[in-house]
């Protein structure tokens, strides 16, 4: 008996000897394809250590789970998950299509079915939260049951959680939370907000409940609580929004405080400081910079409408148009187009270089344009349905026979040291003129023009006490008078009604006079030895008033003598004149304005005497 089981011991001992082993301290020699630690029947293979699963390999659909690393998987039932760290996929129960990657990865989950977890911690508190992606330590970390996110990022998405659904009657509660979040931090403390993508470190970083928004860049939308239906692309953009909706930011710093709604910025440090102001367009770099208030404001171009603060209903377009001084309700158009003075309101410029000086005004072209026209006149409104107080006192020939024309050429430079034009620069500095416009400046001054001098008349307006509207005088100490030279069209009609009525009363005149000749012609001719002719007459000269000639008619039985004398008495004119009928020309002309007698002097008596108006 002791030798029979000897030998067994023996028989025992080589077999072991000769049978395939695996080394602690490692082996050689070993065949791919005969070599392998696994099991050969239908069962799955378990790792453990301490006694504690760490590794499962299954092999059907039911069990077609993997898990590397200690207590992964550790409760799993549903198939198609892959654990790999320490208590990955730690509670998983039913889920199945899982993936966690790292300690700690969808430790939590239970129910939840195709998640991808990738980083320690990431969906840590996952339950029953489905189709959810996690990348980076502690993305989506706090989420439960929210479903279709996507956190790419360290602490991406941290505090998702589903919370309680919002009121919307037909929307499909499944879908409610697809929020994607790619960026250390970005979307941190979003909690039941959905419907939102950040992209960037910290990037709608404090975002809980609002939706719809978007951000890209480096700490966009970063203070975003409850604004909702935001965009931001751009390091900074819309930084500390925290409940405006429906604004767009794109570009460094744009819309960085604002805290409105409906606004629009593109381009760096557009709408920069804007607070409430709402329903603001800014595009370009440095649009409405300091906007903080002011709303309905639309800017495009670098440093447009830059100073605007809380004016409200501005237009710019161009190169800093607008940019130096504020405004409201106001239009410019065109490189540096703007106003020469503060609140302004109401005004109008167009074109390179343009610029108003007050409020209700429009200007077009710069001071150095040469030429506005086009193929139609200027209409003005005139219907006499939208007039009242309609007076009949317009001066005419009163008022233009005080008007003194001239010629004149324009100082430019005069008149920018009473404009004191504006820094044309964000570092404030004053832009010179290039060798374009300088040249351009000399050829207007070479230009003689022709017109009246604005406060001349002024003065001739006031002296008759005429409310002239041709005046547009200076608004402010930084103004320049003008004229609207078509309303001098008015007294000039007004002047030539006067000269009509005046000349219709002297041509009256002269056929009654005319016709009195005649008539005294006919009666010496016909009675040559009559009364008349030992009386003898004189008639009216003809014109009276008497501007540049005159006609006296007369009759004498005698030689005589005509003479006409001034208002004091004393003879400035005398005239001979033979027997008969007959006419002196007088030049009226060498007679001063005014008023004078002549007398018919015959056979040594006076015969008559008349009046006469010499005018100018």
């Amino acid at each position: 008996m002791k030798k029979l089981s000897f030998l067994i011991y023996i028989f025992l001992q080589a077999n072991i000897i000769n049978a395939q082993s695996w080394s602690l301290t490692g082996n050689s020699g070993t065949n791919p394809g005969t070599n392998f630690i696994g099991t050969t029947d239908g069962k799955v293979l378990v790792l453990k250590t301490n006694n504690q699963q760490a590794g499962y390999l299954g092999f059907n659909t039911s069990q077609a789970r993997v898990a590397l690393g200690y207590q992964a998987l550790l409760k799993a039932t549903g198939g198609r998950n892959s654990g790999f760290g320490y208590r990955a996929l730690y509670l998983t129960t039913s889920g199945a299509g899982n993936t966690a990657a790292g300690a700690f990865a969808l430790s939590g989950n239970t129910t939840g079915n195709n998640n991808t977890a990738i980083g320690a911690l990431a969906l840590y508190n996952n339950k029953s939260g489905s189709s959810n992606v996690a990348i980076g330590v502690n993305a989506l970390n706090n989420n439960t049951v929210g479903h279709n996110l996507v956190a790419v990022g360290d602490s991406a998405l941290f505090n998702q959680s589903l919370g309680t659904y919002p009121v919307c009657e037909f929307c499909d509660t499944s879908r409610l939370y697809q929020n994607t979040a790619i960026g250390s931090k970005a979307l941190f403390r979003n909690t039941s907000g959905y419907y939102n993508t950040a992209t960037g470190f910290e990037a709608l970083y404090w975002n809980g409940t609002s939706h719809d928004n978007t951000a890209n860049g480096f700490h966009s939308l970063y203070n975003n609580l409850s604004g909702s239906a935001n965009t931001a692309m751009g390091s900074h953009a819309l930084e500390f929004n925290v409940g405006g909706y429906s604004n767009t930011a794109v570009g460094y710093n744009a819309l960085v405080n604002n805290n409105a709604s409906n606004n629009t910025a593109t381009g760096n440090l557009a709408l920069n400081q804007n607070y409430n102001g709402i329903q603001n367009s800014a595009f370009g770099d440095g649009a409405l910079y300091f906007n903080y208030s002011g709303s309905y404001n639309t800017g495009v171009g670098y440093n447009t409408l830059g100073v605007n603060t809380n004016q409200a209903k501005n237009t710019a377009i161009g190169w800093s148009a607008g940019a130096f001084h504020t405004s409201s309700a106001c239009t410019f158009v065109g490189h540096k187009a703007s106003s020469t003075v503060d609140a302004v309101d109401n005004s109008t410029a167009i074109g390179f270089l343009a610029f108003v000086t007050a409020s209700n005004q429009v200007r077009i072209g710069s001071d150095y344009v040469t030429s506005i026209g086009g193929y139609a006149g200027w209409s003005n409104i005139s219907d006499g349905r939208v007039k009242k107080n309609i007076k009949a006192n317009v001066p005419g020939l009163e008022f233009i026979n005080k008007l003194s024309p001239v010629t004149y050429n324009l100082d430019l430079e005069a008149a920018d040291k009473i404009l004191q034009r504006s820094a044309n620069d964000k570092e404030g500095k004053l832009s010179k003129p290039d060798a374009k416009e300088i040249s351009a400046r000399k050829a207007k001054e070479q230009i003689v023009y022709t017109g009246f001098v604005a406060q001349d008349v002024e003065k001739v307006a006031k002296a008759l006490n005429y409310d002239f509207s041709g005046i547009d005088a200076a608004k402010n100490s930084k103004d320049l008078y003008g004229l609207r030279y078509a309303e001098f069209v008015v007294p000039l009609v007004k002047a030539v009604q006067e000269l009509s009525t005046q000349n219709d009363k002297l041509k009256a005149k002269n056929e009654e006079l005319e016709a009195r000749l005649t008539k005294v012609e006919a009666l010496i001719t016909a009675n040559p030895g009559g009364e008349h002719a030992s009386e003898g007459f004189l008639n009216q000269n003809v014109p009276n008033p008497a501007v540049s000639t005159t006609v006296i008619s007369y009759y004498t039985p005698f030689n005589g003598e005509i003479r006409i004398a001034d208002i004091k008495g004393s003879v400035v004119k005398s005239y001979t004149v033979g027997k008969g009928a007959g006419q002196i020309n007088i030049n009226s002309a060498e007679l001063a304005t005014g008023t004078y007698v002549y007398t018919l002097y015959s056979a040594g008596k006076v015969i008559e005497t008349k009046r006469m108006i010499v005018s100018r």
